[in-house]
């Protein structure tokens, strides 16, 4: 946090409740400094700030360059949850939003249930960092049997693992079971149109993720398929309409590279730059 009154209410109210080692940052890029240098087992970020990165992008560098542990959460601090907020949470779901003004009643439980929630899939987080699908799928089918009955979140993890080591069948199964407990559910829906894709019928997994962006319109994931499947079929231009309908939506690093990427490849120099 850039203001000096706020970095030390948080450290008084972190001290209040039971945290009592507590760094401070003044700006983004010395808080990555210092989690490049060393591991923390929790990050609270402010969203806005006056210098060149916000909340936002400071969450997705973190988690692409993996400065924490899979057992680490990291909360962001806002005024209020505003468009971009929201997007953020679909886009690299930090692991709590906390509203200002902060008070120990609601930032202990918060923190807690957090810290608690990353440390149990620590096992789940640390295989995905790694990419490894199967053994994603043997932790989330470990924790499964372990609790005795799958979590609509394990179910998400187990379809996604699923999907990626090409077990169509099994996936849809999953999505399917998950929807049977709530029907609102994007992750599934999007799985659902991969196993569609997947069994040559792209014309239906096209709809349904058409449909899932207009329920939906902070769901990266919806974007990337859809874009996938227009630049399989060789169809660049839809491509880019959709990275740029994605853009205006969820306002994100990633979201502007993807976007800068298919204009490259389609020629559009000027939108590329």
């Amino acid at each position: 946090d850039e203001h000096s009154a706020s970095r030390l209410a948080m450290r008084e109210l972190l001290n209040s409740i039971g945290v009592t080692q507590v760094q401070m940052a003044t700006e983004p890029v010395r808080a990555i400094r210092m989690m490049e240098a060393e591991r923390f087992g929790l990050v609270l970020c402010e969203m806005k700030f006056l210098s060149q990165m916000d909340g936002i992008q400071v969450l997705e560098y973190v988690r692409t360059r993996r400065l924490l542990q899979p057992s680490a959460a990291f909360v962001l601090v806002t005024s209020a949850p505003d468009r971009l907020t929201v997007a953020a949470t679909r886009e690299w779901q930090p692991d709590a939003i906390v509203l200002k003004p902060v008070v120990a009643e609601s930032l202990g439980p918060r923190i807690e249930q957090a810290m608690r929630r990353r440390i149990a899939l620590a096992p789940v987080h640390e295989a995905a960092d790694r990419g490894d699908s199967q053994a994603l799928l043997e932790r989330v089918q470990a924790l499964i049997r372990e609790a005795g009955a799958p979590s609509l979140e394990l179910l998400r993890w187990q379809a996604n693992a699923l999907v990626d080591l090409g077990r169509f069948g099994q996936a849809h199964e999953v999505c399917e079971q998950a929807l049977s407990v709530k029907t609102d559910l994007p992750w599934a829906e999007l799985a659902l149109a991969h196993c569609e894709r997947a069994d040559g019928r792209p014309d239906a997994a096209t709809e349904r993720v058409r449909a899932l962006i207009k329920a939906h319109p902070y769901f990266g994931g919806a974007y990337d398929l859809l874009i996938d499947i227009h630049e399989q079929d060789g169809r660049v231009d839809k491509a880019l309409e959709v990275a740029q309908s994605a853009l205006k939506q969820l306002a994100t690093s990633r979201r502007m590279r993807t976007l800068g990427e298919i204009a490259y490849a389609q020629g559009e120099l000027e939108v590329a730059e």
